[in-house]
């Protein structure tokens, strides 16, 4: 390998999550190159944790790519709720855009978010037009410095060859891509493979992150990770964050000694 030596450059490789203890337990974020899946029941609250991830990835320089099933203005929405350091509802912030009258609180999100590369779309229904989408918001960002983070929130159909060429897009692009899937009713279905489409997304993606409601908080555990040295052991990292509004914060780290 005569150019082993050029991964020795001092690149940022991994990207950081934001949330301090999911980081530590994955060498410091996620991999660069590498497919990570968010693994959940319908309406446990992905959509607004991947809303936080890409606003952690953008805030740090990331030119982040968002594909979404909900819409573009919903997103927005969202994305506003969650980048205000003040309340907002997500319904004021509809309610707002759709009557145009912007209060001084929803102005100041829209500045922090402006200021943000990130990049909204909705989900297209065939996997080679979103790669097209994914391939122009690349050479679009291609002079940025920072690497790439494209974010894809809800796959209907996440067989091997989707998750297969997600995984080699993260491999062209040298970039972080994270997809949420749900298929599956709670930790003890993933486990014991219930449905070959859980099967394929824990055999094709790099990480698969577990989310799953505990009261009104969410439960964030590694179920798998390539990178990280504690993927063998399904509890062995817990990670908490708290809902207000659209705003995710981590409140603890609970380790297994088993």
């Amino acid at each position: 390998m005569s150019n082993l030596k050029g991964f020795f450059n001092g690149e940022q490789i991994f990207i950081p999550t934001g949330w301090p203890s999911l980081d530590a337990s994955m060498n410091g974020g996620l991999l660069r190159g590498t497919l990570t899946a968010l693994a959940a029941r319908p309406g446990t609250g992905t959509s607004v944790l991947v809303i936080n991830l890409c606003i952690n990835f953008a805030a740090c320089g990331h030119p982040c790519l968002f594909l979404t099933h909900d819409g573009e203005r919903l997103c927005v929405a969202k994305m506003l709720a969650a980048v205000s350091s003040a309340f907002i509802s997500i319904d004021d912030a509809l309610h707002q855009i759709e009557t145009g009258n912007i209060d001084e609180t929803l102005s100041t999100a829209a500045d922090e978010l402006d200021k943000l590369n990130i990049g909204i779309k909705n989900i297209t229904p065939f996997i080679d037009e979103q790669l097209g989408v994914i391939e122009k918001f690349a050479r679009d960002n291609s002079r940025c410095s920072k690497p790439l983070v494209i974010v894809i929130d809800g796959i209907d159909d996440f067989n091997g060859y989707t998750l297969n060429r997600l995984k080699d897009c993260a491999s062209v692009y040298d970039a972080v891509v994270v997809v949420t899937v749900h298929n599956f009713l709670d930790r003890d279905d993933l486990c014991s493979w219930v449905g070959v489409a859980m099967e394929e997304v824990l055999n094709s993606c790099d990480t698969v992150l577990l989310v799953e409601k505990d009261s009104l908080d969410l439960k964030l555990s590694i179920c798998k990770c390539r990178y990280s040295k504690v993927h063998q052991a399904q509890d062995a990292v817990l990670l908490t964050p708290f809902f207000k509004s659209a705003n995710v914060f981590e409140l603890s780290y609970e380790e297994d000694d088993s």
